[in-house]
């Protein structure tokens, strides 16, 4: 062990007075930060450059070159961020003259490694993954200076996003791995909506006349997910559910499509689609599936329970006038019939105790006239499916509110798409999968 200090070039003397003056952080934190960041960094350097000036690479890249179509190569020193947020410079070729549509970088090695601005893949991965999972970009900045990791906040901020642009480029494939598969599998699927607000700029300069004054509308940004469950109707967790978000009905329904569609929704043994009562969901989700080739009888179509509840309790407070009691009496009673999937027994009791009906139980009532059919719970129940929508719910809150729900927070909405969907392969376990992907093109 002494060998292995000395071979290092650790100042044992330097880290013992650490220790001898009880400051066992300060030595940890010293030890730490000369083992793990300068050997590393030097090894790094080391490596990388070997490398370069071997003809094997120098030939990799002038294939790379030809094949896209690039013109002569010259060599340029350049700066690269490695894993500690250190900068190495290093000499690489440099295409002077490329293809009008190239998107990658006119430095071949930086293509061949995935470097994003400069940075490579493990220290992007890095950056982006607390930037997605801290409550704000001056959070992350402080994790990583407590990390010992180099950073500063632009950079942060500007790295998190060009790497979730990248991964939307080829969204589907970053966020599945190979053995994603629903052939033969019982599925479900759910979505809703959360709420997040916006910035959006105006032309009118503020009363200093330094920034352009900005509006914050609220937006919607649409969940889903989809997941598997067992025979026993309990959320088989060694299969990682998916999930993605997104603004429109159209690119929602969209997007759930090509998942489905990669992931062999033709051959499921049977879907589950549950949700609230929300007629977007309830006018495309169905034919969604048949166009995929999932058979009719396939399909179970399940109103989330609580949220069949909460219109029954509205139900309840509109009736005539009564004693609480009498009302809470009833109000479980109908619970009852609801649960049962008795729904028509349902009406008719509410029914014998209306007057008149007013505009507000029409709606009301129709809500559940339409969706006889997606309460059967008896039915639910004895077929081991799902009668509650808490999946989504609980996506909802962790995937989105958590992070960009927050007080006087305001973002561009162009850029919410991409950190959702890093939030969303981080927090449903798949970051490897989305490294894995962007690393290769």
């Amino acid at each position: 062990m002494a060998n292995l200090v000395q071979n290092m070039g650790i100042d044992e003397e330097k880290y013992k007075k650490f220790l001898l003056s009880g400051d066992f952080h300060g030595f940890e934190e010293a030890l730490y930060s000369f083992v793990m960041n300068e050997v590393y960094d030097k090894c790094a350097e080391t490596l990388i450059k070997s490398v370069i000036e071997t003809k094997e690479f120098r030939s990799k890249m002038s294939a790379m070159a030809s094949f896209q179509r690039m013109g002569k190569l010259q060599n340029r020193d350049v700066n690269l961020q490695i894993r500690t947020g250190t900068y190495i410079k290093v000499r690489l070729q440099y295409a002077r003259t490329v293809p009008k549509n190239l998107k990658s970088s006119r430095y071949l090695a930086f293509q061949c490694w995935g470097v994003i601005s400069h940075a490579s893949p493990s220290y992007y991965s890095q950056v982006s993954k607390f930037s997605v999972l801290c409550g704000s970009f001056e959070i992350v900045k402080a994790v990583l200076s407590d990390l010992q990791i180099g950073n500063n906040l632009e950079q942060i901020r500007s790295l998190s996003l060009a790497v979730s642009k990248k991964c939307l480029l080829k969204r589907v494939e970053s966020m599945l791995s190979k053995e994603d598969n629903l052939a033969g599998k019982r599925v479900v699927i759910s979505t809703d909506g959360g709420r997040i607000r916006t910035r959006q700029y105006q032309e009118d300069l503020n009363e200093k006349n330094t920034h352009h004054k900005f509006e914050t509308p609220w937006k919607e940004p649409k969940l889903f997910v989809i997941t598997i469950i067992d025979k026993e109707g309990k959320i088989v967790k060694k299969e990682l559910p998916i999930y993605d978000a997104t603004f429109t009905e159209d690119v929602l329904f969209e997007l759930l499509g090509q998942y489905l569609k990669a992931l062999n929704i033709s051959q499921v043994n049977e879907v589950q689609v549950i949700a609230d009562g929300a007629l977007w969901i309830w006018n495309n989700a169905k034919n969604m599936l048949l166009n995929l080739g999932v058979s009719e009888n396939k399909i179970i179509e399940t109103i989330d329970y609580f949220h069949a509840v909460e219109h029954l309790k509205k139900i309840t407070d509109l009736l005539p006038k009564g004693k609480d009691e009498i009302k809470s009496s009833l109000f479980t009673e109908l619970k009852t019939l609801l649960w049962d999937g008795n729904i028509k027994t349902m009406l008719e009791k509410i029914g014998t105790h209306l007057k008149r009906t007013s505009k507000k139980i029409k709606t009301e009532l129709a809500y559940f006239q339409k969706n006889i059919a997606r309460m059967n719970y008896q039915k639910f129940r004895e077929n081991k499916w799902l009668c509650g929508s808490g999946i989504i719910e609980s996506g909802v809150r962790r995937m989105i509110n958590l992070r960009f729900k927050s007080p006087s927070c305001f973002w561009k909405q162009e850029n919410l798409d991409g950190l959702i969907f890093l939030r969303c392969a981080l927090l449903s376990q798949r970051w490897s999968c989305i490294m894995q992907t962007i690393t290769k093109f």
